[in-house]
């Protein structure tokens, strides 16, 4: 465990943006997962494409972009 400047409010409502707004990518990449769970990273199917274009979006700090083989239900989003 480690201290953190975000609370859990503040990471679920920026998963709320980034899932509100997964069409945006469409022929980009796809955005298949967002969520603040244990695993911790936004899932697409495309990292190296998305990754630079998510954290331009909604700034890097607090979003890791990961691998996601299919889309799966964290936060209302998938």
């Amino acid at each position: 465990m480690h201290d953190t400047d975000a609370n859990r409010t503040d990471l679920e409502a920026l998963a709320d943006r980034i899932g509100e707004d997964m069409s945006r990518w469409d022929g980009t990449f796809d955005l298949r997962e967002v969520g603040v769970d244990e695993a911790g990273f936004v899932g697409v199917d495309d990292p190296t494409t998305a990754e630079p274009l998510i954290k331009k979006a909604f700034g890097a700090r607090h979003i890791e972009v990961g691998y996601a083989e299919q889309a799966s239900l964290l936060n209302g989003v998938g």
